[in-house]
């Protein structure tokens, strides 16, 4: 079957429109929310009162070469987050010792879109929270901005710095509302000012969608620059806090060894040879190369009194 060249050209064209609608379909729609999106109602109070916001962790979605090195960045804006929020008066923000403590439960229910709402609701639960936010940050390379299109033939260039994009979404534990995601873009240096301005329009957000009135003295708390960090700055923090934590469990063992030593040489001046010998033994496994506790040990065992 022959065709005119006019109708080859229109059977080309409309292939061309449909191919380019399907690729702008496919970058613009994002990933599915793991939930639907309830019809819009407050949360119920806590008990003070207020309403009480659980601050999540945050996705580390980017995609150059610092992207290991910035992931704990990941709670760190977080706990960024927390202390901005904190400065809201009829807002109760969960502290960050209450989120670390679910650290392992949450990164095992997160399914990379988003959690299903029986685990929103379990998790507010738990913190005693009425909303909980989510989010993630992104970096944009000098020189390329996707436009939300991973396709090179829609990427665009742009000048500046390299950015860092972070988003950021509430989610009412009640209902399992999603209040329409907020976002900042700016150079990662000025990381100090993009967390600000994000709180600032998480708690307007929070004020339009959730009736947490916000005041100008909160708005000028929020924007007052009494905190500086950068994403170097934000990253070494969060190394030492995981030190911290470090030491903190190796002080418990050192005390649980002395313990332990202390009541085998108790034990042992006592005659009370086996008990001691468990003693030592468990010094041994709190610290397999604790000397002391070897040479105990062997002492016991040729000396016979076992």
């Amino acid at each position: 079957m022959k065709f005119s060249k006019k109708t080859l050209y229109l059977m080309i064209f409309v292939s061309f429109i449909f191919c380019l609608t399907t690729i702008l379909i496919s970058c613009g729609g994002g990933k599915k929310q793991a939930f639907d999106v309830a019809p819009m109602r407050p949360p119920t109070p806590s008990s003070t009162g207020k309403m009480t916001l659980g601050i999540m962790y945050f996705d580390n979605n980017i995609l150059s070469k610092d992207h290991d090195a910035l992931d704990r960045m990941r709670m760190g804006m977080v706990g960024a987050l927390i202390t901005e929020l904190s400065k809201v008066q009829n807002l109760t923000v969960v502290e960050r010792d209450k989120i670390d403590e679910l650290r392992k439960e949450i990164e095992m229910q997160w399914k990379g879109d988003g959690f299903d709402q029986q685990t929103v609701q379990r998790f507010g639960k738990l913190l005693g929270a009425q909303a909980l936010c989510f989010g993630q940050f992104m970096d944009r390379p000098e020189g390329w901005d996707s436009g939300g299109c991973s396709i090179p033939f829609f990427t665009k260039k742009t000048k500046g710095e390299d950015l860092l994009r972070i988003d950021a979404r509430i989610v009412v534990v009640e209902t399992g509302a999603i209040i329409k995601a907020e976002e900042v873009t700016g150079q990662k240096k000025e990381l100090f000012r993009l967390i600000k301005l994000l709180g600032l329009k998480i708690a307007d957000r929070l004020e339009t969608n959730l009736g947490v009135k916000i005041t100008p003295i909160d708005r000028k708390q929020i924007k007052t620059e009494d905190t500086v960090y950068s994403t170097v700055s934000l990253v070494k923090y969060e190394e030492a806090r995981e030190q911290e934590k470090t030491a903190q469990i190796t002080l418990a063992e050192a005390q649980k060894l002395e313990d332990a030593l202390k009541e085998a040489k108790e034990l042992e001046a006592q005659r009370l040879f086996e008990d001691a010998m468990r003693k030592y033994e468990e010094a041994l496994s709190i610290s397999p190369n604790y000397t002391e506790a070897k040479k105990a040990i062997e002492r016991l065992q040729q000396s016979g009194a076992m």
